[in-house]
């Protein structure tokens, strides 16, 4: 991991100290491979709504990977469901937006 990847883990740990109680894992490939996953699915959470709808689709999956895995993240999932929940708000917005603009032609 690159020196600024072990501070974002470190960050992560230290506002969510029980994320890796049940992740028991010796190969440390595959540990690093969890985590740098953990930290993509942490950098979804910063992107705006308009530019995650991909994004989205693929967090859920490697969220269900990393939990088969031991992690907790019962908070990511919560925050993940909020984001995708707001990201469908816009896009049924922009429907009734371009819904309303075709009636006026």
């Amino acid at each position: 991991m690159f020196p600024l990847q072990v501070e974002s883990v470190n960050n992560l740990f230290e506002k969510h100290p029980d994320i890796v109680s049940k992740f028991r894992l010796e190969n440390p490939h595959l540990r690093t491979t969890y985590l740098n996953s953990l930290l993509c699915l942490t950098e979804i959470l910063s992107q705006s709504t308009e530019k995650i709808s991909v994004d989205l689709a693929n967090a859920h999956s490697t969220l269900s990977c990393l939990t088969k895995a031991g992690f907790k993240l019962d908070w990511l999932e919560t925050k993940l469901k909020e984001l995708g929940k707001t990201r469908m708000q816009q896009l049924e917005q922009n429907l009734k937006d371009l819904k309303d603009l075709k009636q006026e032609f």
